[in-house]
């Protein structure tokens, strides 16, 4: 079975099984097998040399703030009981949002299935199974390149009049940050909150510092970043970007953004 069909066995399988709030399998293979007792491999892209067998479609779900490797675990574990040795994961370990409340996974499950070199003569002999060369490197997000490589990113994160609330629409830009966050585990972020110049200097102070916090332990709650790698600060109105005398001035002054700490980060 090849990418594009396992990606559109989940597709189907995430429009049949979204609204789960625990785990299920999708029975999709044509033989029954006993439980895997081995570690489950988790691929996000077909290995070369290899063929699939699609056993079926496992989703996990549970409350919004439930993290991606637990999610993972319980997607592992329904994987192995019905007898699959990997399960295909082509995100970016970002949970699916279901309705207003949940988040889930879902992932093909399947059993790797090693091809028989062929001799000369044209009949398969048996031989070691190759092994797997790993998966290459993807590329680096936006995120990733703003933040490794020059030491602060802008956040797409915008809050309404006089409030400290990170909205649900901006889970997407949260869950890059923590994604090159868990790719690097030696950095340390400095989340910095800026306001524009309406209302007074104390009060801008206080709703930068505000704003810094919930994006910090936004971060920690939600996808599980340790706290101890995340510091808040802010600078209320002192550090503008654009002109406060204009609407489109002040909106880009009211930002939130990500800076590496430099003298805690530990190189590796």
């Amino acid at each position: 079975m090849n990418r594009a069909a396992l990606t559109m066995c989940t597709i189907l399988a995430m429009a049949t099984l979204a609204g789960c709030a625990t785990t299920r399998f999708m029975d999709m293979g044509c033989a029954t097998y006993p439980p895997y007792e081995g570690e489950v491999q988790v691929l996000d892209a077909p290995l070369e040399g290899v063929d699939y067998e699609l056993i079926g479609i496992v989703s996990a779900g549970g409350p919004w703030e439930t993290s991606y490797e637990k999610l993972l675990q319980q997607v592992k574990e329904v994987a192995a009981q019905h007898g699959a040795d990997a399960v295909m994961l082509c995100s970016e370990k970002i949970c699916f949002r279901m309705g207003e409340k949940d988040s889930g996974l879902v992932a093909p499950a399947v059993r790797i299935r090693h091809r028989a070199p062929v001799s000369e003569q044209g009949a398969p002999r048996t031989a070691a199974p190759p092994v797997a060369a790993p998966a290459p490197a993807p590329a680096p997000t936006t995120t990733e390149r703003a933040l490794v490589e020059k030491g602060r990113v802008t956040l797409n994160i915008q809050f309404d009049t006089n409030r400290a609330v990170v909205k649900d629409h901006y889970f997407a830009e949260m869950a890059e940050l923590a994604a090159v966050m868990r790719k690097h585990p030696h950095l340390r972020v400095m989340i910095e909150g800026h306001t524009d110049s309406i209302g007074n200097d104390g009060f801008n102070q206080e709703l930068s510092q505000k704003r810094a916090d919930a994006v910090r332990d936004f971060l920690a709650r939600r996808f599980g970043i340790d706290a101890a790698r995340l510091d808040a600060i802010g600078f209320g109105e002192t550090r503008p970007v654009a002109d406060n005398d204009t609407p489109e001035g002040r909106q880009m002054n009211r930002r939130v953004e990500a800076a590496l700490e430099y003298e805690k980060t530990v190189n590796q």
